[in-house]
Protein backbone atom coordinates (compact mmCIF):
# COMPACT_ATOMS: atom_id res chain seq x y z
CA UNK A 1 0.00 0.00 0.00
CA UNK A 2 1.32 3.19 -0.93
CA UNK A 3 1.99 5.78 1.95
CA UNK A 4 -0.33 9.01 1.66
CA UNK A 5 2.59 11.50 0.59
CA UNK A 6 3.56 8.69 -2.14
CA UNK A 7 0.13 8.87 -3.25
CA UNK A 8 -0.15 12.63 -3.63
CA UNK A 9 3.04 13.07 -5.20
CA UNK A 10 1.62 10.59 -8.16
CA UNK A 11 -1.41 12.52 -7.96
CA UNK A 12 0.56 15.93 -8.53
CA UNK A 13 2.65 14.28 -11.34
CA UNK A 14 -0.45 13.16 -12.96
CA UNK A 15 -2.24 16.70 -12.92
CA UNK A 16 0.91 17.71 -14.05
CA UNK A 17 0.87 15.91 -17.28
CA UNK A 18 -2.76 16.21 -17.68
CA UNK A 19 -2.33 20.12 -17.93
CA UNK A 20 0.77 19.88 -19.81
CA UNK A 21 -1.77 17.99 -22.52
CA UNK A 22 -4.72 20.04 -22.34
CA UNK A 23 -2.57 23.15 -22.79
CA UNK A 24 0.78 22.65 -23.92
CA UNK A 25 0.98 26.11 -24.43
CA UNK A 26 0.35 27.64 -21.23
CA UNK A 27 2.53 25.13 -19.72
CA UNK A 28 5.70 25.84 -22.11
CA UNK A 29 4.71 29.69 -21.53
CA UNK A 30 5.32 29.03 -17.40
CA UNK A 31 8.58 27.17 -17.75
CA UNK A 32 9.99 29.34 -20.36
CA UNK A 33 9.01 32.63 -18.32
CA UNK A 34 11.27 31.22 -15.60
CA UNK A 35 13.97 30.27 -17.92
CA UNK A 36 13.52 26.32 -17.31
CA UNK A 37 12.67 22.99 -19.38
CA UNK A 38 9.99 21.23 -18.16
CA UNK A 39 12.55 18.70 -16.47
CA UNK A 40 14.26 21.44 -14.86
CA UNK A 41 17.29 22.33 -16.88
CA UNK A 42 17.94 25.87 -17.53
CA UNK A 43 18.02 27.11 -21.42
CA UNK A 44 21.17 26.53 -22.06
CA UNK A 45 22.04 23.21 -20.12
CA UNK A 46 22.12 20.19 -22.87
CA UNK A 47 21.47 16.66 -21.60
CA UNK A 48 23.59 14.49 -20.26
CA UNK A 49 25.79 12.95 -23.70
CA UNK A 50 27.61 9.83 -24.21
CA UNK A 51 29.97 8.96 -27.46
CA UNK A 52 31.41 5.19 -27.90
CA UNK A 53 33.59 5.02 -30.91
CA UNK A 54 33.88 1.88 -33.01
CA UNK A 55 30.92 0.18 -31.69
CA UNK A 56 30.37 -1.85 -34.78
CA UNK A 57 33.70 -3.80 -35.49
CA UNK A 58 32.79 -4.70 -39.36
CA UNK A 59 32.27 -1.30 -40.18
CA UNK A 60 35.11 1.12 -41.25
CA UNK A 61 33.36 3.78 -39.17
CA UNK A 62 30.72 3.63 -36.02
CA UNK A 63 29.12 5.34 -32.86
CA UNK A 64 26.25 5.42 -30.56
CA UNK A 65 25.26 8.50 -29.34
CA UNK A 66 23.45 8.51 -25.87
CA UNK A 67 21.15 11.78 -24.91
CA UNK A 68 19.61 12.07 -22.54
CA UNK A 69 17.12 9.22 -21.95
CA UNK A 70 16.85 7.99 -25.70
Amino acid sequence: MESESGGKALEGEMEVEAFKRLFPLPFYEKHLSQSLRPDSRSLDESRPTILVLGTVQTADGSATAKIGHT
